[in-house]
């Protein structure tokens, strides 16, 4: 009985006697880096150089692999008179690494940078319909065009037209003598009417012959405004519209017969 009280004791006085050891250990080991200080100041300095002036100015080697080595960024700091442990856990911060103490070594360890999230790509659908006049008529040739983007198509003879867009995204459809109008894409196939633009047709042009309204007019039309005429020396009337318009040609005649 003695002595298995004995040999109990004696169990209970190693393990206290070694918990007191790791105490000390860890104590004296986070001691000893609060009490080494660097001596110079050190500022403005990459990972490598800030390591291997706290290695000169304390008794601490300092160990890490390629990925501090590869970290040329240049960290502003400014640790003077500062101890080792304040340092290292400034430091850890702002150059995202862990670092563990072993006896007068530390080791230095890039911590993982988490991976950007990539945005997600927008789903794109496939859209057909048909542009129809007020009397529900085709309409080839109109324009559609996705909103806020250069993506267009035209309608064919039938008025049919097919166009890949943005999912949620709204078609603006333009036609010659018709108001554009902006519609929501829709599920299947969808028919856009448009409504003629009167202030726009019941324009009266001024031609050769006399002068007509303009959604009777069946040739080409090109609209010249005053800031036109500005342009170059004008010493005739007929000299006003040469080179202004594509296509025409002006001559200059005496006027007598034959």
């Amino acid at each position: 009985m003695y002595f298995k009280l004995t040999y109990l004791n004696l169990k209970r006085i190693v393990f206290l006697v070694l918990a007191l050891l790791t105490l000390q250990s860890s104590y004296s080991k986070t001691n000893v880096l609060e009490n080494s200080k660097v001596k110079n100041k050190i500022e403005k300095a990459t990972l490598v150089s800030i390591f291997s002036k706290l290695s000169k100015q304390t008794d601490y080697k300092f160990s890490y692999g390629q990925a501090i080595i590869a970290d040329n960024k240049i960290y502003t700091v400014d640790y003077s008179d500062e101890s080792v442990t304040l340092i290292l856990n400034d430091l850890s911060k702002k150059a995202n690494f862990n670092y563990n103490i072993n006896g007068k070594l530390v080791l230095i360890q890039k911590s993982e940078t988490p991976k950007p999230v990539t945005p997600k790509s927008v789903d794109r659908v496939k859209v057909k319909g048909k542009v129809v006049d007020e009397n529900k008529v085709p309409i080839p040739g109109a324009s559609i065009l996705e909103t806020s983007t250069s993506n267009s198509t035209v309608s064919d003879f039938d008025g049919i037209f097919e166009i890949t867009i943005g999912e949620g995204k709204t078609l603006q459809v333009s036609y010659v003598g018709y108001k554009t109008k902006t519609v929501v894409v829709q599920n299947g196939f969808m028919t856009v009417q448009l409504e003629p633009d009167t202030a726009e047709l019941n324009e009266v042009l001024v031609v050769g012959y006399g002068k007509q309204s303009k959604k009777d007019v069946t040739g080409a039309v090109t609209q010249l405004e005053a800031a036109n005429f500005k342009q170059g020396i004008n010493i005739s009337p007929d000299n006003l519209l040469q080179g202004k318009v594509a296509g025409v040609r002006v001559v200059s005649t005496s006027g007598e017969p034959g």
